[in-house]
């Protein structure tokens, strides 16, 4: 699946939809092939967003 950000044009990833046994929610796992450039550009909105592991907020 291709994918485009505004910021890092085309991205390819592979996409994992797990479904609730309800069918009420779902979760969609999007990931790179390691190494590749997609992975570089999926690192890189990473970093942008709350939830990277750089960002993480701390529990305690």
């Amino acid at each position: 699946m291709c994918l485009q950000h505004q910021d890092l044009v085309i991205v390819t990833v592979q996409v994992q939809i797990l479904m609730d046994p309800d069918q009420s929610q779902f979760l969609a796992m999007f990931s790179a092939t390691p190494g590749s450039e997609s992975e570089q550009k999926l690192l890189s909105l990473a970093s942008l967003s709350d939830v990277s592991p750089r960002h993480r907020r701390s529990t305690s």
